[in-house]
């Protein structure tokens, strides 16, 4: 008796994607395996592919200089924003950022999921500022479905922005 070979299927990324989702939801590997005539292997794989591959952090550190103190002293006296130090602050955000999205690729991942942000100054005399992030990097099979869904909620923000700026120029007609 020869041991017939199975022909090599093709699956598509859809299928990939609700055989993972059947095991995040749940349903043991053997049924799944069981069900759509997996080997063990194969969908494992698809499994670890979705997995948290580990933690990636980025640091920024941005001293703020005489003239930005001295912006900021005036701004603080006046009860307003410094717009110097947001400027900065925003800078470290996204240098944080790009350190984060840099990892990630280096590790293999395609997204970074819960992110934390610290905010600190260095030193006593507020001449420095740091920003550090931590996150967890992972591979995800439906990235592209994140994606769109990244583009909804920018999309909405713009909408917001939109609309507050509307509500306040409303309100100095008043």
């Amino acid at each position: 008796m020869s041991k017939s070979k199975r022909k090599r299927r093709i699956f598509t990324e859809e299928f990939k994607k609700q055989s993972v989702q059947l095991y995040l939801n749940g349903k043991p590997k053997s049924e799944i395996k069981k069900e759509y005539d997996l080997y063990p292997s194969t969908l494992n794989y698809w499994i670890k592919q979705h997995q948290e591959i580990g933690i990636v952090t980025g640091l920024a550190n941005m001293g703020t200089g005489v003239f930005s103190s001295l912006g900021s002293s005036i701004s603080d006296f006046f009860g307003q924003q410094s717009n110097i130090y947001n400027s900065k602050i925003q800078q470290s955000e996204e240098f944080c950022m790009q350190q984060l999205r840099l990892k990630t690729l280096k590790k293999g991942g395609n997204a970074v999921i819960g992110v934390d942000i610290d905010y600190n100054e260095i030193g006593g005399t507020k001449e420095m500022q740091m920003v550090a992030m931590i996150g967890t990097t992972v591979h995800l099979l439906n990235i592209e479905d994140v994606i769109d869904e990244m583009v909804n909620i920018e999309e909405y923000n713009k909408r917001f922005k939109e609309y507050r700026n509307l509500l306040k120029k409303l309100d100095e007609l008043k």
